[in-house]
């Protein structure tokens, strides 16, 4: 699975969350694109499938977005809004939130999953990595289970 992270970068003076992902060639600066504003599930697994060529992918929301978003600093249960995941499912997109706090997402004929996971929530990643190493460690991570 390809590897993102939603991190934060300043535009203009504003703070704007993006996907990001290492470069296909070495070297080259990181493939991003820019998240709009509101943004939901739906707007980070797009931007993921379109990096991705179509491939299913791991995104990973950083601190810095997750306090950039607003979430809350720990799951939410199981009968509770979630915008982020509730407000692409009520715009047509196929998601839902999983058990362990992870929102999975799949294109319209199911063809490629995207999960999204969060480092605030998670137990895998250390919550002091900045957006660039947790990439690292999150790629690192999935070579292993390839």
């Amino acid at each position: 699975m390809k590897v993102f992270v939603v991190g934060v970068m300043d535009v203009n003076g504003v703070d704007v969350a993006h996907v990001f992902t290492s470069p296909d060639v070495p070297g080259l600066p990181p493939k991003y694109m820019i998240c709009p504003e509101p943004c939901d599930a739906g707007h980070v697994a797009a931007a993921a499938q379109y990096l991705s060529l179509g491939q299913d992918a791991v995104v990973w929301v950083s601190n810095k977005a997750h306090k950039l978003f607003k979430f809350p600093d720990k799951v939410p249960e199981e009968n509770e809004d979630f915008a982020f995941a509730d407000d692409a499912f009520k715009r047509g997109v196929k998601c839902y939130m999983t058990y362990d706090g992870n929102v999975m997402c799949a294109n319209p004929n199911g063809t490629c999953t995207i999960i999204i996971k969060f480092q605030k929530w998670s137990k895998d990643h250390p919550w002091n990595l900045t957006p660039e190493h947790l990439l690292q460690s999150a790629e690192a991570e999935e070579e292993q289970h390839d």
